[in-house]
């Protein structure tokens, strides 16, 4: 697996970054303006989890293993039901 389609999933699968995007917080905008500001090297990966998370177009293709658990962790995390 190639070192950039990890370290977007790190992001895509961390809780914190996650509420970041769909709710942020002031805590939560303090706590990843440290992280970046610590780690300038992942800013790149962030951005474009944070494109995938907001339906910003098509940005590398997961597994689909890979996207029904993103998305799995995502609506759940955001307290979504889905009816069948």
């Amino acid at each position: 697996m190639n070192l950039k389609t990890e370290n977007i999933k790190e992001f895509l699968i961390n809780d914190d970054f996650i509420n970041y995007v769909i709710h942020p917080t002031l805590k939560l905008q303090l706590h990843w303006e440290i992280f970046f500001k610590n780690n300038p090297e992942l800013i790149g990966f962030a951005d474009q989890a944070r494109k995938i998370l907001c339906e910003e177009g098509d940005i590398f293709e997961l597994h689909e293993w890979e996207t029904n658990d993103v998305k799995n962790r995502i609506i759940d995390q955001c307290g979504i039901s889905l009816l069948n």
